[in-house]
């Protein structure tokens, strides 16, 4: 079992997070399993999880790469593990996300916000909707009928927070596959939002908006099945046909995000989150499909990612005898 990781020559400092520092700073290292933690600026990372896993690392020191929006360098840096489980059932279509953020400059960041932003395009992507499972913190993407690419059992996608950022709460307890926190609470998802291609937000202004649970213009987002304010949009049931769900399908994109917290110089803070697709009979069973696999990986991120390994395959053959056929299943150690 392999996987690549990137590994600093130097450890992370002023030359790095002001982007002066040349990208041979970071190279291609192959780990096995029998070296699976690897030292980063003082610290072994990363140990390994799942049956295959990617690991990097990155951050926005360089203030050539902000020009999307021409927004400024934050000195945040991200340790992002990428795996999965060679495992049939509902493993079999999740990839797991666990990311480390810390903050490596100079400034207190104050209301951070976190997002999972996805253009899912499901088959075609001018004929799909989307919607938000707050009590699963989840989000999900799903066709409107019958699909070009996948005809009348299109699936469906989506991602879901299973690790949020700790905040300070004096009296609660935040409850970790590592044990209990006292004094902190872990926030799960706390805002959803959707659009259409061609109306993204083209402001930093705007994309704040949408973390913070508000229309792109900072209005609020109301349910026009309640007449309450909400920061989620779509939370209904597609599949009883319940509250407020999509209509209108098109090209949809959409943000789910967890925050605010804060950040001082030297914070980590630690989301995991995962991908997951599924396909049932109809696009709207493939919804109720995509659900019991995302509670199937919930059981697998309590666990800790800890769980039981598939037996070896075991060996069979068949032997041909007159009038009949004996197969022999042998139980190899």
């Amino acid at each position: 079992m392999l996987f690549r990781s990137f590994l600093p020559r130097i450890a992370f400092d002023t030359d790095l997070i002001e982007g002066k520092a040349p990208i041979s700073d970071w190279y291609y290292q192959q780990v096995t399993t029998k070296n699976i933690k690897m030292m980063v600026d003082g610290e072994l990372v990363p140990a390994m999880l799942g049956s295959q896993m990617c690991w990097s690392v990155y951050n926005d020191a360089s203030p050539e790469g902000h020009v999307n929006m021409e927004t400024k360098t934050l000195g945040v840096e991200i340790q992002q593990s990428t795996f999965g489980f060679a495992a049939k059932g509902p493993l079999d279509n999740v990839i797991f996300m666990k990311y480390t953020i810390i903050n490596k400059g100079k400034n207190t960041l104050d209301s951070t916000f976190i997002s999972l932003w996805a253009d899912p395009d499901v088959g075609d992507a001018t004929d799909d909707f989307v919607g938000c499972d707050t009590a699963l913190s989840l989000g999900y993407a799903y066709n409107d009928g019958t699909d070009t690419d996948y005809g009348v059992a299109a699936p469906a996608v989506g991602f879901d927070f299973f690790q949020g950022p700790l905040i300070a709460s004096p009296g609660d307890t935040a409850f970790l596959p590592t044990g209990p926190v006292p004094d902190f609470k872990q926030l799960g998802m706390t805002s959803f939002n959707k659009y259409i291609n061609g109306t993204d937000p083209q402001t930093p202004i705007e994309c704040f908006n949408y973390m913070r649970g508000l229309n792109r213009d900072g209005t609020p987002v109301v349910d026009p099945m309640t007449g309450e304010e909400t920061m989620f949009f779509l939370p209904g049931d597609p599949v009883t046909g319940t509250g407020w769900v999509d209509a209108a399908s098109a090209d949809r994109r959409w943000m789910m995000t967890t925050g605010p917290f804060t950040m001082k110089p030297g914070d980590i803070q630690v989301v995991v989150a995962a991908a997951m697709a599924a396909q049932g009979d109809t696009p709207l069973n493939s919804i109720t499909v995509l659900k019991e696999i995302d509670r199937a990986a919930q059981v697998v991120y309590d666990l800790n990612f800890v769980i039981p390994l598939p037996p070896p395959n075991p060996t069979i053959y068949a032997r041909g005898f007159e009038n009949y056929v004996e197969l022999v299943w042998e139980n190899d150690p």
